[in-house]
């Protein structure tokens, strides 16, 4: 039967990681099944103060990994009043650079989960960050010294190289922390930092993005920007390459097949939809309608109207993924104790305010076509965006790893976990693609409405 296949190669698995040990193959390694996450990159038992540093430690390195992963991403956002300035034939540029670079980054992301486990994590960070400190400097300078037409062109280009890069890296790092995660909150405790890491990347680029702005003048400031944001890159890489070089290789142990990934892909299937439908309402809006928003009424130029819609949602993204999971704990354990399940019972909340969501859409709408004009409301509007963003993206990516190995009480790979997190990070990056393409019409019957 299958089941007693299962036990069978669990069984072989075992005996092959003895026999590894007995022998000092490579892969002399403490057994992954049932082990605490941290002793994976360490060859002793910690003791508890060891265990507590170790923790902390992992934590803030994830939180950096994070920070990295949507260093790109965040910078195409906040330099969306750079590229109108810079492109003036072309309003929409920021949302066809938006809309390939989250393309692109679903592409890489489907093939880092086939192929991804074939390179050590060191060589994908590597790579990743290498190509997205490299792609952020060479835009502006492709701005600067071309004229308009073949800077768009080439801009477009890069941005597509931008994004194969930072696939690489996001993919990378939620294989890294979905494979690590056990029945212990230990999975947890990665899961939160490294969301949380990604919605401060917004919220420190954009801060970059005032100051240079604010600093700097109009020809100077699109290279000063970038240049800062191709740094913070940097740093973000000798943490990752550090971090990677003590993460111990796969045991020897098959790979997945098809059957076995499309069960994961079920057992995680409400995460994963509620993940697309939740990027897809937003991406639908911003930074395409919420930052296309013409009146000020407290005085704003567009530009600096801007920036502040787009440092708002950073902001208010960022304290979603630091208290999106902590909250969901805590409504556990006041609604119904132990007997409340959040991977079960949960479900119905998640979906539903996911749906909710959706509301976003008309509001904006309202806002691009002129029909309301209140800077306040705007503002208010863009930080219950990015708020619920934030909150229910967090949940989603903590939780779908847990599904998975609560499902699977005979499994210990390593690789179920990892293809989890490829799993979710393809469906936030679907989700977002979705919306980055229904953006385009939305944007388009907006400026209908506005010229009429």
């Amino acid at each position: 039967t299958a089941q007693w296949a299962m036990r069978k190669e669990a069984g072989e698995r075992d005996a092959l990681l003895a026999k590894s040990n007995h022998h000092e193959l490579p892969y002399d390694r403490l057994s992954y099944a049932n082990q605490d996450p941290f002793q994976l990159l360490q060859a002793r038992k910690p003791s508890g103060e060891d265990h507590e540093h170790s923790t902390s430690l992992m934590s803030f390195s994830v939180f950096l990994l994070g920070t990295g992963t949507l260093v790109a991403w965040n910078s195409l956002l906040a330099a969306v009043d750079y590229f109108r300035l810079s492109f003036p034939g072309s309003p929409s540029a920021a949302v066809w650079f938006t809309w390939l670079f989250e393309v692109a980054t679903l592409v890489t992301l489907l093939l880092i989960s086939q192929e991804g486990a074939k390179f050590s994590f060191s060589f994908r960070f590597g790579v990743g960050f290498l190509l997205v400190s490299t792609m952020l400097l060479c835009i502006p300078a492709a701005i600067d010294r071309l004229s308009e037409g073949m800077a768009w062109t080439l801009v477009f280009v890069l941005a597509g190289i931008l994004a194969m890069g930072s696939g690489v890296i996001e993919g990378s790092l939620w294989g890294f922390v979905s494979s690590i995660s056990s029945r212990s909150e230990a999975g947890v405790d990665l899961a939160t930092p490294a969301q949380a890491g990604q919605g401060f990347a917004g919220l420190l680029v954009c801060g970059f993005r005032i100051l240079t702005k604010a600093t700097f003048s109009e020809s100077d400031t699109g290279v000063a920007f970038f240049a800062i944001s191709s740094m913070i890159a940097l740093i973000c890489a000798a943490v990752g390459y550090a971090i990677s070089l003590n993460i111990p290789p796969v045991p020897p142990d098959r790979a997945l097949r098809w059957g076995e990934k499309l069960a994961i892909m079920k057992q995680v299937g409400v995460y994963a939809w509620s993940q697309i439908v939740i990027n897809a309402t937003t991406m639908a809006v911003f930074p395409g309608m919420a930052t296309n928003v013409e009146g000020s009424t407290l005085g704003l130029t567009r530009g600096w109207l801007s920036v502040i819609v787009v440092s708002i949602y950073a902001a208010t993204d960022t304290l979603g993924n630091a208290t999106g999971a902590p909250i969901s704990r805590l409504f556990r354990k006041k609604s119904k104790g132990s007997l409340y399940s959040i991977i079960e019972d949960g479900m119905p909340t998640l979906l539903g305010m996911s749906y909710l969501r959706v509301v976003f859409i008309p509001s904006f709408m309202v806002f691009g076509g002129d029909a309301i004009r209140s800077d306040l409301m705007l503002f208010f509007t863009t930080a219950a965006l990015g708020y619920s963003n934030g909150a229910l993206s967090v949940v989603c990516m903590t939780y779908a790893p847990q599904a998975c190995l609560s499902f699977n009480p005979d499994i210990g790979s390593v690789r179920e976990r990892e293809h989890a997190g490829y799993i979710m990070v393809v469906a936030l990056l679907l989700g977002v693609s979705l919306g980055a393409t229904v953006a385009i019409p939305l944007n388009f019957i907006v400026s209908e409405i506005k010229g009429q």
